[in-house]
């Protein structure tokens, strides 16, 4: 009552103003957090890659990005759709193959632990689950084929 001019027609303009503004600083502030998430899931993957011939956990990992642990395990699974311990069992049998295609001589027990697994028997048990066969069996599947 103490106002001689009040504007109530430009109530909806400020509104509009107002919500155009928070759009724009929710803009930025979302494109910085998936630049970090982003860089954080591709350093995370590198570390994997580097170090997937050796005991690794996801406490390593987490202090070696400087993350939270069950912050890094939550970005992880949303950008590679698989868990930590899957994701580096995949890359490990995917080593493992390159090994049992390319060096006859190894032992299954020595490309296990070549790659990174703690015994021959989870190998076996890892490589049956995502390959649907035993490495033995991949082994001899790749060297019949390649002497036909």
């Amino acid at each position: 009552e103490e106002y001689v001019f009040k504007p109530f027609h430009c109530i909806p303009h400020l509104i509009e103003l107002l919500h155009a503004i928070s759009k724009s600083h929710l803009s930025q502030i979302t494109h910085s957090a998936l630049e970090d998430y982003n860089y954080h899931i591709a350093r995370a993957k590198d570390y994997i890659e580097a170090h997937y011939m050796n005991p690794i956990t996801l406490d390593d990992l987490a202090t070696h990005l400087g993350l939270n642990k069950s912050y890094l395990c939550t970005i992880f699974k949303k950008s590679t759709k698989h868990s930590f311990c899957h994701y580096t069992n995949k890359i490990r049998i995917e080593e493992s193959k390159k090994l049992l295609k390319s060096n006859a001589s190894l032992s299954i027990t020595d490309i296990a632990l070549a790659v990174g697994f703690s015994s021959s028997s989870y190998f076996n048990t890892i490589f049956k689950k995502l390959e649907g066969t035993t490495p033995l069996d991949y082994r001899k599947e790749i060297l019949k084929t390649e002497y036909n």
